[in-house]
């Protein structure tokens, strides 16, 4: 989930990294990154919060996801779904 690809040249670039400009063309990925992070933080936050129901945390992921789509996200918020099914 760490490293995405610039828009302009499709070179990688990690979310993590100091640096927000594409080392290939020079975009600037700033904003790129600045949604990543946030993304990832809706993620962190709708799986450590003990307390919500699933429904609220499918909720939550559907956000983050619709913010920075990734595969990864999906297969939580699929996995959840069939456990919720299981459960009902």
């Amino acid at each position: 989930m760490k490293n995405r690809r610039c828009p302009a040249c499709r070179r990688r670039f990690s979310a993590n990294s100091e640096f927000a400009e594409c080392s290939r063309c020079g975009a600037d990925l700033s904003l790129l990154i600045t949604l990543r992070k946030h993304a990832d933080r809706l993620v962190s936050a709708a799986l450590a919060a003990p307390f919500i129901e699933t429904d609220e945390r499918i909720r939550r992921l559907k956000k983050a996801q619709a913010i920075c789509h990734t595969p990864e996200i999906q297969q939580l918020i699929d996995s959840m779904c069939v456990e919720k099914a299981l459960m009902a």
